[in-house]
Order: C-alpha cells, then sequence, then structure tokens
C-alpha cells in the first residue's frame, strides 16, 4: 500500500520540476494497478488534497 504526499503529488504535475518525470510515472503506476481483487494499492490521505489544491491555485496565479 502507498499513502500519496502533497509533494508526490505537485512533483508529477510540475513538468518544471525536476522530479517532474519521475514522479510522473510513480503516480500513474500506483493508480493503474490493480491488486487480485480489483483494489488500487495506493490510498489518498484525507490532508493531502487541501494543500495541493492550495499549492496549485498559488502556482497557477503566479505564472
Amino acid at each position: 500500500m502507498y499513502a500519496l504526499d502533497t509533494n508526490m503529488l505537485i512533483y508529477a504535475h510540475n513538468t518544471a520540476s525536476p522530479f517532474h518525470p519521475h514522479a510522473k510515472v510513480f503516480v500513474e503506476q500506483v493508480m493503474n494497478t490493480r491488486d487480485a481483487d480489483g483494489h488500487l494499492s495506493v490510498c489518498l490521505p484525507a490532508q493531502v488534497p487541501s494543500p495541493y489544491g492550495v499549492s496549485q491555485c498559488y502556482h497557477m496565479a503566479s505564472a
């Protein structure tokens, strides 16, 4: 089981980040891989979406 944190989502989304290529591949892989019962092997903790949204709004406003 993987728990994605805010930084991983930001790196996977931000093409200017030096971590982008690896983060993008990792996030896509864990979001598209299921176990034998069809369950995802990743979770998104409840506190992650809020900072991610704030970060992306800030990034878009400063662009």
